[in-house]
């Protein structure tokens, strides 16, 4: 799956795009920070295709991506710039 319909994807399972506080990565997972964590499908998420897993640790949405977690979070900044 390319980069662009992933971002897609996540931004739809995540709630939208206004519901993402705060997102960075980390070598192969793509970290998330949301204002209403209940709005995140986590079982929807990890159904995307290219995303292995999904951690929820201290407050924060880990996708586990693979070494493409940064061309996917660029993706979904392109999108979230178009949508505001």
């Amino acid at each position: 799956m390319n980069e662009r319909k992933m971002a897609e994807q996540i931004l739809y399972y995540a709630g939208g795009a206004e519901n993402i506080v705060f997102m960075t990565t980390c070598t192969i997972r793509l970290r998330l920070v949301l204002k209403d964590a209940e709005k995140m499908d986590v079982e929807g998420v990890k159904k995307v295709e290219g995303i292995s897993d999904v951690i929820i640790r201290q407050g924060m949405h880990q996708l586990v991506i693979g070494l493409n977690a940064g061309k996917v979070l660029a993706e979904i900044k392109k999108l979230q710039e178009t949508i505001s």
